[in-house]
């Protein structure tokens, strides 16, 4: 990834989004001997629960606030509910794990003439595990919080709302890595990385960021979390991704040690600007060129290979 993304903090609630690292990856045929455990198959509840987990988390996406308007769906701070699915077309519903046709997916996208230009990108991503409103209430829709460092925005960006982050960590020692079907149009971007945020790259984990003297944190290191890069064909492809491959760009950020497979905070799809820096495919002449995207992310599984110890996995 080329650049970090600004965070601002209220107090110790932080605004959860997140970037990745460039590598490359393709679809294989690893997953023969494999026991599979779903996480979404994106055919369930309209506000974007997960189908994993006894407190499930859920879908948002998330783009630097002076270029909100230009993604679907529509951010938290433009939308709070404004999560969906999407309709996938008749001529690119296939089967997948289970044999039946998948008519629904998660989609992210560029609107048209909106391309995005000059920020770290765009994602779609979940927390695996919300914790338990104290009160006794219901998480959903979720609780908001406002960004409160105006000195980070861009032009007229308006006051930015996002998810407050209350999810929990969960174990997922006893998976493999995960596996899913996934898109992109050939007339965008097609590059995306898949990243996991532990708490060594999470705020919340309390290890990545420092405090500054207004009391505000600083998080400019978090966010660097354990990636792995895809490059997408335009039509659906499954694709198997080890946690082993997952790596974090050495380049900046806190680095800790490796993937805390044991405490997991949440997952994210995301759409990176080119970077001269660390992306292969990147166009390296002139100043960065502007990106769009049409991404589809479908039937997202974990995966338990022969020999993987089952015994503790998804618990917090």
């Amino acid at each position: 990834m080329s650049s970090k993304v600004s965070r601002e903090l209220l107090s110790l609630a932080v605004c959860l989004f997140t970037v990745a690292t460039v590598s490359c990856g393709k679809s294989d045929s690893r997953g023969a001997a494999a026991i599979y455990n779903l996480i979404d198959d994106m055919e369930g509840m309209g506000d974007g629960h997960l189908a994993w987990g006894q407190q499930p988390g859920f879908w948002s996406s998330a783009v630097d606030c002076s270029q909100s308007p230009s993604i679907l769906p529509a951010p938290f701070f433009l939308d709070p509910s404004g999560w969906s699915y999407d309709t996938i077309p008749e001529e690119y519903q296939t089967p997948t794990m289970s044999g039946a046709i998948s008519k629904h997916a998660a989609h992210l996208r560029t609107k048209p003439g909106q391309p995005l230009q000059g920020v770290w990108g765009a994602n779609i991503g979940f927390d695996f595990a919300e914790q338990p409103d104290p009160d006794g209430g219901v998480v959903w829709p979720p609780a908001v919080c406002i960004e409160v460092d105006p000195a980070d925005r861009k032009g007229t960006c308006p006051p930015d709302v996002g998810r407050l982050p209350t999810g929990a960590t969960v174990n997922l020692t006893g998976f493999s890595g995960i596996t899913f079907w996934a898109m992109a149009s050939p007339n965008g971007r097609q590059a995306i990385s898949v990243q996991i945020n532990d708490p060594n790259t999470d705020p919340r984990g309390g290890r990545c960021y420092s405090v500054k003297p207004n009391q505000e944190l600083n998080v400019s290191q978090c966010y660097n979390g354990f990636a792995k890069a895809l490059m997408l064909t335009d039509t659906f492809t499954q694709y198997w991704i080890d946690f082993s491959e997952f790596q974090q760009n050495p380049s900046w950020g806190c680095r800790l040690g490796e993937l805390d497979l044991a405490h997991v905070y949440e997952m994210n799809f995301g759409v990176d600007l080119p970077s001269c820096a660390t992306d292969p495919y990147a166009n390296c002449a002139g100043d960065a060129a502007a990106v769009s995207f049409d991404i589809w992310i479908d039937d997202l599984y974990f995966v338990t290979r022969p020999g993987t110890q089952l015994a503790d996995a998804g618990k917090p």
